[in-house]
């Protein structure tokens, strides 16, 4: 049984969900056109929307804990992968910016959902079968994320070469005459 403990969690849990689906449509769709732009925003407003709700979200611990530290570490990806794409279309080492961070903001929110989900199945078994709550939750939490992030970086590694096929051409090799006086 899901449970909801405050509308601030329903928001938080709403648009992380909504961050999941709209970010597996921007990595499975075709890059640098006007859809993957479209919901690539929204992608980035629903993640904006988790990470801020989550850091206003204390029932845990009652204090700042290592999940708040991980919601900055996700508006940074998020930040950083928006920059160049916030300044025009990312090209050269703007493109390469885009498409690490954002690739890791999705990684992050992976990494997010299965140590959510690890916990909130994993704990009710521990505690039954008498285990201390506290130390076997960031356990869980520590293992899952780990696990993730590496699995990530590995399908980073080899997803790249391919994605480098939508890295902008220099404009001088798109059909375009490069003026004299404007270089």
């Amino acid at each position: 049984m899901l449970v909801i403990h405050s509308p601030l969690g329903a928001l938080h849990l709403i648009a992380a969900l909504a961050a999941v689906i709209l970010g597996a449509i921007v990595f499975r769709s075709r890059k640098a056109t006007r859809w993957h732009r479209r919901v690539g925003y929204g992608y980035a407003a629903t993640m904006l929307a988790t990470n801020v709700s989550a850091l206003c979200i204390f029932g845990l611990s009652g204090t700042f804990n290592m999940l708040h530290g991980f919601a900055i570490l996700s508006l940074s990806s998020l930040a950083f992968g928006m920059m160049p794409v916030l300044r025009g279309r990312p090209e050269g080492i703007r493109f390469d910016q885009h498409l690490k961070f954002m690739s890791w903001s999705y990684i992050g929110l992976i990494a997010a959902l299965v140590a959510e989900s690890a916990t909130r199945i994993g704990m009710p078994i521990l505690v039954a079968n008498g285990y201390t709550p506290r130390p076997w939750f960031w356990a869980l939490v520590g293992l899952a994320s780990f696990l993730v992030a590496g699995v990530g970086a590995l399908i980073l590694r080899r997803q790249e070469p391919g994605l480098q096929r939508y890295r902008p051409r220099p404009r001088a090799n798109r059909g375009e005459t490069v003026d004299a006086a404007s270089s």
